[in-house]
């Protein structure tokens, strides 16, 4: 079995779990492309067999989150899960949080929760937090591409962004009550869609999973490996030329119609085999299916 598959993951279980489970369904290699945390829900992509070669081409996504932060309250993980902290009864005004949230879109610097899957000396950083060690976790780059007000209360207020890879949203809302100068944590956290896969749809929650899938349960929402990795270009080649691509020579194409340091897709026949890298003159495999 080799393709994607798009979970709907469920409130508490890890996505730790959702793999271990499919795993142990498909008897195939599994990954996920890009955790969420066990409190969070929604799309969870996974990868299983030959889809796990093309994890690389999704770190880079761009991903789109539902979140609620509650007002009130701290917590040191950030979110509903963790211990309370510190306390106010200062409550945001609609129009501060208007002009404080068009401070957080762009690129900007954020620091990483300290109960985070971050690897710190090869260590992941809730592990430190875990024993009540806080440890200096640097900022980052990243970008918030679009931030909007869902829902505005004096409890608590919903939001939708979309931001770039490496985004974490209990920071976000962390450093947002931090320039209103309130207490909050998110209390939801749901990821709406990764952007590659922006247009297809989780039909298959994690608690059908634990519950009662089958193998046919997963063969029926697989998605095809060709129909999510884009390219711009396909190729075509014959079994000479695949054969050289596919032990590592370099294929000489004269006037190749494509951009220099560009990845194409190459088919054999009409099925989908590879993804190459367009060098000057000639391509080299870069991602091979079929091995």
């Amino acid at each position: 079995m080799n393709g994607f598959l798009l979970v709907n993951k469920d409130e508490g279980c890890t996505s730790h779990d959702v793999v271990a489970k499919i795993r142990r369904i498909t008897k195939c290699k599994v990954g996920h492309l890009g955790t969420l945390d066990p409190f969070a829900t929604g799309m969870l992509p996974i990868a299983i067999g030959k889809a796990t070669k093309f994890a690389d081409y999704f770190l880079n996504q761009n991903k789109c989150y539902k979140f609620s932060i509650k007002w009130g309250e701290d917590t040191d993980s950030l979110d509903l899960t963790g211990n309370v902290i510190k306390k106010s009864s200062s409550k945001p005004k609609l129009a501060s949080l208007k002009l404080t949230l068009e401070k957080f879109k762009g690129k900007i610097t954020q620091i990483p929760p300290q109960f985070s899957a971050l690897k710190i000396n090869g260590k992941a950083a809730y592990k430190y937090a875990r024993k009540g060690e806080h440890i200096e976790i640097k900022a980052r780059e990243i970008k918030i591409f679009d931030l909007d007000i869902l829902r505005f209360n004096e409890v608590e207020a919903e939001f939708l962004v979309y931001c770039s890879k490496g985004t974490y949203v209990r920071s976000l809302a962390r450093d947002i009550c931090s320039d209103l100068n309130v207490c909050g944590y998110v209390n939801k956290l749901n990821r709406e869609y990764v952007d590659l896969f922006k247009n297809f749809s989780s039909n298959l929650s994690a608690n059908k999973i634990f519950l009662d899938a089958a193998l046919e349960d997963i063969s029926r929402n697989i998605i095809k490996i060709d129909e999510v990795v884009k390219t711009k270009y396909n190729y075509a080649i014959n079994n000479k030329n695949f054969k050289k691509l596919s032990n590592g020579l370099k294929l000489s194409i004269n006037n190749l119609p494509f951009n220099d340091n560009q990845d194409i897709k190459i088919k054999l026949g009409t099925e989908f085999c590879m993804v190459a890298n367009i060098k000057s003159e000639y391509i080299k495999s870069k991602k091979l299916l079929t091995n």
